[in-house]
């Protein structure tokens, strides 16, 4: 393959052009080249778009906010101090979504106050108590903080009075589990054996700082209170739940075992992390460590801030490993990347870069040899018209193959693949 200098390329996807038939399948593509790829781990997600452009009101029973938000955009809702509300793509309140969502509540400034993914399924509920009176915004995406063009519905209601009514946010008398409020970047384990129906203190928090409450059972439902151990709700939902300290105060952790705060008497482990880097993310990129196993990164850039505030390099690559993780080119993650692929559209482009990106081993040979250059995996799904992609573009400058595969990450099955088509790029056109 020859060699160049840039780092962007574009890919469009044409629907009418050459005899790659998709069947209306689900198909999965990849991009090698001899940069890498900047992967991105999000686990809170924020959307650009807003739609509908009116401010929604919940009411008291359970009503669709809008029948058509696709995922990466955000809507305006009406909140009342006080008042409790939840937010849902979950079956049992009424909605029907195909895939994996996440949904991240914000102020109207942006600031977070509640997240949820795999509530129900892999679908999401947010229950927030809320601390003003005014207008919130619930972002929907797909996950991992992915964009599509899928009509969905988002269930919301509203409880009066706060305080817990209806249940929705716990308030238990029993005390066990105390830790100190992590550093940026890690993570503090509170207790190995705390019981739904108990709660965890957290001293020393930040005022300002985004924490996330972690239970070793996954299915956990936990209420966050400020202040004292009946204090003020600031956020409650499923695990892991993120919150974000207004106050340099104590914060309190119930744990139950569903929203209806049900007991039991069985060990689970808690925890609580906090974002890198002051509240925000890393700007040294991980690959797909921080996916892969967030424990032992979270460790890594706790002990070395290199691996985290200036680059990931093979220092913090063997710290990782030593502290459990996977290397970065072991199938977990090389699978992890792909599982994670860029939805795209037939008929559009889009432009990415390799740049950092690792090859990727579980791919099969596909019409043309894997080399040694990064990849990057995009996802689309057919139409039953015949498809062409392609990197033939003024926008792409360095050498490209083009893969194209159906099937599972774990199990992918060739379906074309080119190298230097007629514009010394790459241009699947085969069936």
């Amino acid at each position: 393959m020859r060699t160049a200098s840039a780092q962007a390329q574009a890919y469009p996807i044409s629907s009418d052009q050459s005899t790659l038939n998709k069947h209306a399948a689900a198909f999965l593509l990849f991009v090698m080249a001899i940069f890498g790829l900047h992967l991105t781990m999000n686990a809170q997600c924020t959307a650009t778009v807003q739609y509908p452009s009116s401010t929604a009101t919940p009411t008291t029973s359970w009503t669709t906010l809008n029948s058509c938000n696709y995922a990466g955009e955000y809507a305006l809702v009406n909140v009342v101090a006080g008042d409790i509300y939840e937010f849902s793509t979950c079956a049992a309140d009424g909605a029907s979504v195909a895939y994996d969502t996440q949904l991240t509540l914000r102020n109207n400034s942006g600031g977070q106050l509640a997240y949820s993914d795999d509530a129900c399924g892999a679908q999401s509920k947010v229950t927030w108590t809320a601390t003003y009176s005014g207008i919130a915004q619930i972002h929907l995406h797909q996950y991992n903080c992915q964009s599509n063009t899928t009509c969905t519905g988002i269930r919301m209601r509203f409880t009066a009075g706060g305080g817990g009514g209806g249940g929705s946010d716990c308030n238990f008398a029993a005390s066990f589990g105390f830790g100190f409020a992590p550093a940026a970047g890690a993570t503090t384990e509170i207790s190995t054996c705390t019981f739904a129906g108990e709660y965890n203190t957290m001293a020393g928090a930040e005022a300002g700082a985004e924490y996330t409450v972690l239970s070793s059972i996954g299915s956990d439902y936990v209420t966050v209170r400020e202040g004292s151990a009946g204090g003020t709700v600031v956020g409650s939902g499923n695990v892991p739940l993120t919150f974000t300290a207004s106050a340099a105060v104590d914060y309190f952790f119930h744990f139950a075992t569903d929203n209806s705060c049900g007991t039991q008497n069985s060990c689970r482990i808690t925890s609580v992390s906090r974002a890198a880097g002051g509240g925000g993310s890393c700007t040294a990129d991980p690959g797909c460590a921080a996916d892969v196993n967030s424990a032992a990164y979270a460790t890594v850039i706790a002990l070395d801030p290199f691996c985290c505030n200036n680059s990931w390099d093979s220092v913090c690559n063997d710290a990782y490993v030593a502290q459990g993780g996977q290397p970065s080119n072991a199938p977990e993650c090389q699978e992890t990347a792909c599982e994670i692929a860029t939805p795209i559209a037939c008929n559009s482009s889009v432009t990415g870069s390799t740049v950092g990106a690792l090859p990727h081993p579980i791919a099969p040979f596909c019409g043309t040899g894997t080399g040694t250059g990064g990849t990057i995996w995009y996802t689309f799904v057919g139409t039953g018209v015949p498809t062409t992609i392609t990197t033939c573009s003024a926008l792409t400058n360095y050498d490209t193959k083009l893969w194209v595969y159906s099937g599972s990450c774990g199990a992918l099955v060739c379906e074309a693949g080119n190298d230097d088509s007629a514009c010394a790029f790459s241009t699947v056109q085969s069936t």
